[in-house]
């Protein structure tokens, strides 16, 4: 009997637990977006375009049919629309099929747009419950769709490339989920990646282009204020506390004829906030292990000395890069991307709710910033001095 009535829990569980739910939707009736692009046009209408991949040489999903060729590997549907939802329904329309979002790997905004105020957008990607936390968020110069309409030369497609260009950490890495943090956090403004076309070959010998990470774009209250370039970018990195890996080449001095190249392999900034009455002060305390992986100079690595200048020219290059970031942001875009506000505010609520936080557009731009840059570096590699003689002088 115990047997018997075991078997019948057992099969009263696998009846509730199988089956398929009355709101289930076949595979055959979605379209899986894996990149979305947001822009502006000139009549103020909202151009949503979404990149859906191909797997079969006609029509969208389905499988790979026999004897079939693979012609492409995605596919990019754009609409106009008065907003986000109604531009997004006029694309269902044309595919009979409804968009699913979950697979969604990056989300790119046009130039246009973010200026004119992201706020409207970003409501509906949040709103969305098939929404993708981790798709990473890109802004453009010029249309987002004219970028997402552009091949990859490795990658099976321009989405895949940049997912794993963010992953070999090429610049700001922010996710959907970061990014809402940011616009959200108290003291904090919004920035991500800005990605562009640019020369596949650098010596112009080819017309063949791409597109990759350069720089960052800045926003403040939900609208884009500016530009990073690589370097200055590089800097608001580094006071953000997002670089762990990197490559330092440095020329120490004019005699040594040659270059030296640090690998960092562990990084670590930390913000200390000083209220010297309503004078904001940051004390930035940047701690670097790095090994040297280049050597084609005449210095010899053996003396401590040589460690000792070279440790000291990585801390002036970091410490230079920083200042860019700050001349930049704090003097024309005026936007606290770096957090600094957030670091006030954690460690003197008072004194923020009381003066800072209605003050703190105009109190950024004066706050003070010392970089104290500790390079440690450890490992020089098989090789102390040069492989092979430096024959110049001769």
């Amino acid at each position: 009997m115990k047997k018997k009535s075991f078997l019948v829990i057992i099969i009263i569980i696998i009846q509730l637990i199988t089956g398929c739910t009355s709101d289930s939707i076949e595979v055959s009736n979605i379209a899986i977006v894996s990149g979305i692009g947001l822009d502006k046009m000139e009549d103020g209408k909202i151009l949503v375009s979404v990149l859906i991949p191909v797997t079969r040489s006609a029509g969208f999903g389905g499988l790979l049919s026999a004897g079939s060729a693979r012609t492409e590997s995605t596919t990019l549907v754009s609409e106009k629309g008065e907003g986000v939802m109604d531009a997004y329904r006029r694309i269902e329309k044309k595919l009979s099929r409804r968009l699913f979002f979950s697979q969604n790997g990056g989300i790119f905004i046009g130039e246009n747009l973010a200026r004119d105020g992201i706020s409207d957008v970003i409501d509906f990607l949040y709103r969305n419950p098939e929404s993708h936390l981790r798709s990473y968020v890109f802004f453009t110069k010029g249309l987002a769709a004219k970028l997402l309409s552009m091949e990859s030369k490795l990658e099976r497609s321009i989405i895949e490339k940049f997912v794993k260009e963010e992953e070999l950490e090429a610049g700001f890495k922010v996710n959907f989920k970061d990014f809402l943090n940011m616009i959200n956090e108290e003291g904090e403004e919004g920035i991500a990646a800005q990605v562009m076309i640019t020369p596949l070959d650098v010596s112009g010998s080819f017309d063949s282009i791409t597109s990759g990470i350069d720089g960052a774009a800045v926003l403040y209250k939900y609208k884009l204020v500016g530009w990073l370039n690589s370097k200055e970018s590089r800097g608001a990195l580094w006071l953000r506390n997002e670089i762990q890996t990197g490559i330092i080449t440095d020329i120490p001095d004019k005699k040594s004829n040659g270059v030296v190249g640090v690998k960092i392999v562990n990084a670590n900034t930390k913000v200390n906030p000083i209220l010297n009455g309503k004078q904001v002060e940051m004390e930035v305390k940047i701690n670097i292990k790095g090994d040297i992986f280049e050597n084609s100079s005449n210095l010899d690595l053996s003396n401590p000395e040589t460690i000792h200048l070279i440790q000291g020219k990585v801390a002036e290059d970091i410490n230079g890069t920083i200042q860019l970031a700050l001349e930049k942001v704090q003097k024309h875009l005026k936007s606290d991307v770096f957090g600094f506000g957030t670091a006030v505010y954690r460690k003197h609520p008072k004194q923020w709710n009381n003066y800072y936080k209605g003050h703190w557009s105009e109190e950024f731009s004066k706050v003070k910033v010392k970089v104290i840059c500790d390079v440690n570096i450890p490992n020089i590699g098989l090789q102390s001095k040069r492989l092979t003689p430096n024959y110049d002088k001769y």
